[in-house]
């Protein structure tokens, strides 16, 4: 066989450990065993009663659906959602890099399952990260929302773990306003993101139900659709050749495709089609990774296209995310006049060389096997048992041992004397007056007092009757200087009687950063720069 007609014709082939494999795209065509120095390909005859276009059309659905299982397919195909033909799915590679998991334990019943009877009647969440590789976007976790009805899940991306609370309140208004239901109980496990003051003060008739220290296994639906993500990820990076900072865009993604996809919980149902109660059409999914052309209008003898990846599928547009790889950065288009390609992925060839260098995501957390077969979130692929599991049960792993009580070292215990030191800074003004220091903190309140209003700090206004007023509050410190002592006064707003959400919804604090402090220091040592400190008063009021 030729391999200069190979190429003529859109494949390309490839060696290693004895096997050849023609490739079109990310699609084999056919393998061939060596046989001392040739390469023989074995032709099955039985195959050949089916139509290669349906096992085209099989694996080309299988991809598009984010490495669906063959179950998922024919589920698809029963509810008349995929209307093409469904042949045996060939072994497929990324799916096994990119889903392969250690031996279960026996599942255990659940002796309260949770149940629900209507969309957010129940909701599950959960946050991963952070990712040793950021999104383009600078994103190192994810924040996954699952309605326990509906089994539909929310991703958002997030730079810090702080960001949670905002993104949940945002998310809460949302889906309330879009579907006029309330949210009643909210699930997760005890991570300072979800057990912070922000949650405390968020009084909307919320009931929470958390899980033991320790103990993911409670959280189990939220763990189990977060590892059902990062499956599709792995499965998506591998197959597309995409470099390992996009896994973002395939997050984003694979959410959207497991939102139409038959869910066992659901009994084979679509999460998307119970949560809106009409039908999904699914015509439109591509193949994540694959050669997608944009139209474009230049000039008259330009071309009228231009060459892009696929990355996935806008939200509330109907169109494609594009990224121009062929312009330096991270440039996106959405467009909705597009030509695919899906028998070329233009990533694969610069990541084949590799050794499949994809995301290297882990997930190590204990599974929740409470419920059995009713956290597989969506139809997996099957890989063949492994018969060397037995008497698993009689051994105890490291993971599940009790962890050992903590103590700070003895050298330690003397050093909670300093914490006995009063220091002589009073709390209020109360205080400050009938201190020995009473003339210097008035000089100080009256310095504080003129600065405002030289700098026009406030413009006195009717009392509001519908919002909450803030009060203030006066805070008290002394400065050691070189051979004195400096009093200063300073006269802060009690922002802690607000509660986010409800009195105000941005946040601003024009403090600078200890990085940029770190950097301008790296910056004068190495430069041997002169470098001048200064203390400026009410600096807030400076800030325009």
């Amino acid at each position: 066989m030729s391999c200069a007609a190979l190429e003529e014709e859109g494949l390309e082939g490839r060696w290693g450990k004895g096997i050849m494999k023609i490739m079109k795209g990310s699609l084999t065509v056919f393998k061939a065993d060596k046989r001392r120095n040739l390469y023989v390909c074995t032709v099955d005859y039985d195959i050949l009663t089916a139509s290669v276009t349906d096992f085209d059309k099989t694996s080309l659905w299988h991809k598009r659906l984010g490495h669906i299982s063959q179950k998922g397919l024919e589920l698809l195909q029963k509810e008349g959602v995929l209307i093409d033909k469904i042949e045996k799915l060939k072994f497929c590679d990324e799916c096994v890099m990119g889903k392969q998991h250690k031996v279960q334990f026996p599942a255990s019943q659940n002796p309260n399952p949770v149940s629900s009877s209507c969309i957010l009647d129940y909701v599950h969440a959960d946050v991963w990260g952070p990712s040793n590789i950021s999104t383009h976007g600078g994103n190192k976790y994810f924040l996954s929302i699952i309605d326990n009805f509906s089994r539909k899940v929310f991703v958002f991306l997030m730079k810090h773990k702080s960001d949670v609370f905002e993104k949940f309140r945002k998310w809460k208004i949302l889906v309330e306003n879009q579907t006029g239901k309330k949210l009643k109980v909210l699930r997760t496990d005890n991570g300072l993101e979800f057990c912070n003051q922000s949650f405390s003060n968020f009084e909307c008739g919320i009931k929470r139900h958390k899980t033991n220290p320790y103990t993911p296994q409670q959280n189990g639906v939220a763990e189990r659709m977060n590892r059902t993500l990062l499956e599709k990820v792995r499965c998506m990076l591998i197959s597309s050749g995409l470099p390992k900072s996009f896994w973002g865009e395939a997050l984003v993604t694979a959410a959207y495709l497991i939102n139409r996809s038959p869910s066992v919980p659901l009994n084979g149902k679509i999460p998307e089609s119970v949560w809106t109660g009409h039908a999904v059409d699914i015509s439109s999914l591509r193949v994540f990774g694959c050669s997608a052309f944009v139209h474009q209008s230049v000039d008259k003898l330009a071309p009228r296209s231009q060459k892009c990846v696929f990355i996935g599928y806008p939200d509330g547009i109907k169109g494609y995310r594009l990224w121009l790889r062929s312009q330096p950065g991270f440039k996106v288009l959405i467009s909705k006049d597009v030509i695919f390609n899906e028998n070329e992925m233009p990533c694969l060839d610069n990541s084949q060389d590799k050794n499949n260098d994809n995301l290297d995501i882990t997930f190590n957390k204990v599974e929740d096997n409470q419920q059995g077969e009713e956290n597989e979130e969506e139809l997996g692929t099957e890989f063949p048992e492994n018969t060397n599991s037995d008497g698993l049960n009689d051994y105890l792993l490291a993971r599940d041992r009790n962890r050992r009580e903590l103590r700070i070292p003895a050298r330690y215990n003397d050093f909670h004397i300093a914490l006995n030191i009063e220091p002589n800074e009073p709390s209020s003004v109360e205080e400050a007056l009938k201190s020995e220091n009473s003339k210097n903190w008035l000089s100080a309140m009256a310095e504080e007092m003129k600065s405002l209003k030289d700098n026009n700090t406030w413009v006195l206004v009717p009392k509001p009757k519908s919002c909450s007023v803030v009060d203030c509050k006066w805070i008290f410190k002394i400065k050691e200087e070189d051979t004195s002592k400096r009093f200063k006064a300073r006269l802060v707003a009690k922002g802690f009687t607000q509660k986010e959400g409800i009195d105000y919804t941005e946040i601003f604090s024009p403090v600078v950063k200890y990085t940029t402090v770190r950097i301008i220091l790296a910056l004068t040592a190495h430069f041997n720069w002169e470098l001048k400190q200064m203390d400026v008063k009410t600096a807030f009021c400076m800030v325009i």
